[in-house]
């Protein structure tokens, strides 16, 4: 494996893992996109890895072009966390994110972000030191309500960030639903939270 978890969106930096892979926003091309995921693992050639790879920059691009500056969540930079590292893996998507928002309370801020979904517990929230400053890590399981689909169980982690300027804030999250590997999960995104610095 050659790929540097590091990434970059002017004055922000991240130093990531070895089990994140970036996976880029700024190219609205599936198959170019999915291309680079696979060459940061040499994994190029492998035709199964191509698909997944080519569902992934589906999933991430459709959700980067439907984000306007305007929005109330705009999406920074992504990484696909990979089960097994040096292999095209992902288990989720990790998002890194500005998002306006009022509420200086964190838990109702994910909250927000999560809403329409049922709170099956009550969250793990914990205080987090990072290059940035303070910020609350919080990992919340939540059911998604199933009409004409099963009900969809998942573990949402998120590391937040709160800024001393109202109405914005910076928010690193993502979902699981294999939840086997849940606290692996919220564990590395922890630790993804403790490179972000510069903004």
């Amino acid at each position: 494996m050659n790929h540097d978890p590091h990434a970059s969106i002017g004055d922000l930096q991240v130093h990531g893992l070895a089990r994140w892979l970036p996976v880029p926003l700024d190219d609205v091309d599936r198959e170019r996109c999915a291309r680079r995921m696979l060459d940061l693992l040499d994994r190029a050639d492998a035709s199964a890895d191509r698909d997944a790879a080519e569902q992934l920059a589906d999933l991430v691009l459709s959700v980067a072009e439907q984000s306007d500056p305007e929005d109330d969540v705009l999406p920074l930079l992504a990484w696909a966390y990979l089960a097994e590292i040096g292999h095209f893996s992902p288990v989720a998507v990790a998002w890194l994110r500005i998002i306006r928002t009022e509420v200086d309370d964190p838990v109702q801020v994910v909250a927000w972000l999560s809403q329409g979904s049922e709170l099956l517990e009550p969250p793990t929230v914990d205080e987090l030191d990072t290059p940035m400053g303070r910020a609350t890590a919080l990992q919340l399981r939540i059911a998604s309500p199933g009409l004409d689909q099963p009900r969809r169980v998942q573990d949402l982690s998120a590391v937040l960030w709160l800024r001393p300027d109202p109405g914005f804030a910076l928010l690193l999250m993502g979902h699981v639903e294999d939840l086997v590997h849940a606290s692996a999960f919220s564990h590395a995104l922890r630790e993804l939270a403790e490179g972000v610095s510069g903004l």
